[in-house]
C-alpha cells in the first residue's frame, strides 16, 4: 500500500471518528437542555414568622382558594383521549412542517419549521398568531387554528422506514468534508442546529431514556459513512447503557476523548455491534 492511499485511509477514519464524536454529543446535549427545560422549577416556600403575644390564639382554619390566574373552568379535565377520538380533526393546510418530536407521556416537544424559522414547542405553546400546539404525539401534533382541532403529521422522510443499504465504509470526498466542517460548525453555535441533518428520537422504558433511535435528513451519506442505518437504535457506546450516559455528562465527556468507539446498536429488531477507530 502506497504512502498517499495510507494518508487517504488515516483521513477517512479521522473524519468518521470525529462526526460520530460530534453526533453523540449533540445528541445528548440537547436531549440534557430538553429535559431541563421541560423539568417543572422547583419553588422553596418561605414560612413568613409572627410573634405572638402572651394572650394570643392560633386558631387554624382552612383558606378559600386564591386564583391568580383566573378559575379553572369546569370542562378543563376533558382528556387527552377524549380529544384523539374526534375522528373529525382533518389535515391542516398551513404552510408549516413537523421535523421532530421528542415524545414521552408526561411531557413532549415538537420541533416545527415555519418558513425559515424553527420553533421547539411544548403543548398549549404558540406557533403563530392564533395557532397553538393543542397536543403532542409521536408521529403527529394537533394544532388549534383559531379555535379548530388540525392535524400535522411528520413528513414521510422523517418516519422510520427500510434501511437503504449502503457501503457503511464510504470514504468522504473534499467537497463532503467542507460540508462536515461546516455542520460542526453550525452545531457548535446552536446545538438545535443538529435538528436540520439528523432526526433522532429519546426512547424511554420505566422513567428513563433507554435508546436513541435516529434517522439522516440531509447529507445522508455523511450519515451512512459512521455505518448507521436508518432507524437504528443506539443503545451502549463502549458498554456504557445511554440510559446511564443520559444521567451522567461527566462520563459522556470521558468516552469523547478516546481514539476507538463501540457501539451497540439495535437494528431491525437484532443487536450489532458498531465501531470506529480514529487511529
Amino acid at each position: 500500500m502506497s504512502f498517499s492511499v495510507l494518508q487517504k485511509n488515516i483521513q477517512t477514519f479521522l473524519v468518521q471518528g470525529a462526526t460520530l464524536a460530534l453526533f453523540l454529543m449533540s445528541v445528548w446535549g440537547i436531549g440534557n437542555l430538553i429535559a431541563i427545560w421541560l423539568e417543572p422549577p422547583v419553588k422553596v416556600l418561605v414560612p413568613s414568622l409572627q410573634k405572638l403575644s402572651d394572650n394570643s390564639s392560633v386558631e387554624l382554619m382552612p383558606q378559600k382558594p386564591s386564583f391568580l390566574f383566573g378559575q379553572p373552568e369546569a370542562n378543563a379535565s376533558k382528556s387527552k383521549a377524549e380529544l384523539l377520538n374526534q375522528d373529525e380533526i382533518k389535515q391542516t393546510r398551513l404552510n408549516v412542517k413537523l421535523t421532530g418530536v421528542i415524545y414521552t407521556p408526561q411531557s413532549s416537544v415538537a420541533v416545527i419549521e415555519s418558513g425559515r424559522e424553527t420553533f421547539v414547542l411544548k403543548e398549549g405553546e404558540v406557533l403563530r398568531q392564533g395557532v397553538a400546539v393543542e397536543q403532542i404525539q409521536p408521529d403527529f401534533v394537533v394544532l388549534n387554528n383559531r379555535g379548530g382541532l388540525e392535524r400535522l403529521m411528520l413528513e414521510e422522510s422523517d418516519l422510520p422506514g427500510k434501511a437503504v443499504e449502503t457501503n457503511g465504509n464510504a470514504s468522504l470526498n473534499q467537497g463532503q468534508s467542507a460540508d462536515l466542517q461546516k455542520i460542526r460548525d453550525e452545531v457548535r453555535k446552536s446545538p438545535l442546529a443538529l435538528n436540520r441533518y439528523v432526526r433522532f428520537r429519546m426512547l424511554k422504558g420505566n422513567g428513563q431514556v433507554n435508546a436513541i433511535q435516529v434517522w439522516p435528513r440531509r447529507e445522508r451519506q455523511l450519515f451512512e459513512s459512521l455505518g448507521f442505518k436508518n432507524g437504528d437504535k443506539i443503545l451502549q457506546v463502549d458498554g456504557v447503557a445511554v440510559s446511564t450516559l443520559a444521567e451522567d455528562p461527566q462520563q459522556m465527556q470521558k468516552l469523547l476523548q478516546k481514539s476507538r468507539f463501540d457501539l451497540q446498536i439495535e437494528r431491525s429488531g437484532q443487536q450489532q455491534s458498531l465501531s470506529v477507530v480514529l487511529q
